[in-house]
C-alpha cells in the first residue's frame, strides 16, 4: 500500500508540473497564434482537440463554444482553440473539413486543420490515446511553461458535474477570470440560475460572503453583499 502511494504522489507530481508544450499555429483564416505568447499575456487557455468521426467530440463541441462566449469570445482572458484532427472517413482535417465542423456545430473559436504533430505532443503528456482531448490552463505570465493544469477531461481532472461548460465556468471564476456574457445586449433578461460558494458548492444568498452568482445566459458573477445586522 505504502509503495502505491508512493507512486502516485510520485505521478501527480509530474503530472502538475510538466512542461506545457508550446505551438504556434495557423488558422483557416489566416491568423497566427501561438500557445506560451497566449499565456503569457496572461490568458487563460482552452485546447480541444477532437475529430468529426468521433461521437462524443461532435457531443462537447457545443459546449466548448459555450465557453468561448461566455467570456466574450477571447476578449476576456480565456481564450479557446480547436484542432480537428481527422475527417469523418480518418482522413487529416483540411479547411473545408473545419468549415463544415464549424457550420454544424456553429462554432467560432479558431480552429486549426493539420494538427496530429500537436495532438501526440499533448497526448503524450497529458493523455491517453484518446479524443476528445479537453485541457483548460492557468497562465503563469513570467514562465509560459510551467502554466498549470486544471482540467484534463480524459483523466477527470477539474470535472465534478456532468456539465462540462459549466465545471470550466467554475473553475474559471473560482481563479479570477469573469465571464461578460453570451450576449451583453440581452443583459437585462438574464435570470439567475444557481448561486455556488468558493467550494463549487451550490448554496443560497448569504449575506458578508463571497459567492458566485450562475445565469441563464451563461454569465457569471463574484458577489460580496454586504449586510450589518
Amino acid at each position: 500500500m505504502k509503495s502505491t502511494f508512493t507512486l502516485l504522489f510520485t505521478l501527480t507530481i509530474a503530472f502538475y508540473f510538466a512542461q506545457v508544450p508550446d505551438w504556434t499555429k495557423t488558422s483557416c483564416d489566416g491568423v497566427q497564434y501561438n500557445m506560451h505568447s497566449e499565456l503569457a499575456n496572461g490568458n487563460a487557455i482552452l485546447l480541444d482537440f477532437s475529430a468529426m468521426w468521433c461521437g462524443s467530440c461532435n457531443q462537447l463541441a457545443p459546449e466548448i463554444e459555450q465557453v468561448h462566449q461566455a467570456f466574450g469570445a477571447g476578449t476576456a482572458n480565456v481564450k479557446v482553440f480547436g484542432f480537428l484532427i481527422e475527417d469523418f472517413q480518418g482522413n487529416v482535417a483540411d479547411c473545408a473539413d473545419i468549415n463544415q465542423w464549424d457550420q454544424n456545430h456553429n462554432l467560432t473559436f479558431p480552429t486549426f486543420n493539420d494538427c496530429y504533430n500537436e495532438y501526440g505532443i499533448y497526448d503524450a503528456e497529458y493523455g491517453a490515446s484518446a479524443i476528445p482531448l479537453i485541457l483548460l490552463f492557468l497562465p503563469n505570465e513570467n514562465n509560459p511553461g510551467s502554466s498549470t493544469l486544471v482540467l484534463n477531461y480524459i483523466t477527470g481532472l477539474g470535472l465534478s458535474t456532468n456539465d462540462l461548460s459549466n465545471d470550466i465556468i467554475n473553475i474559471l471564476g473560482n481563479n479570477g477570470f469573469w465571464g461578460v456574457g453570451i450576449n451583453e445586449n440581452n443583459a437585462m433578461e438574464k435570470e439567475l440560475v444557481k448561486i455556488v460558494d468558493l467550494l463549487g458548492r451550490e448554496t443560497n444568498f448569504k449575506p458578508n460572503t463571497i459567492q458566485l452568482y450562475f445565469y441563464s445566459d451563461g454569465t457569471t458573477e463574484k458577489k460580496f453583499v454586504t449586510r450589518n445586522f
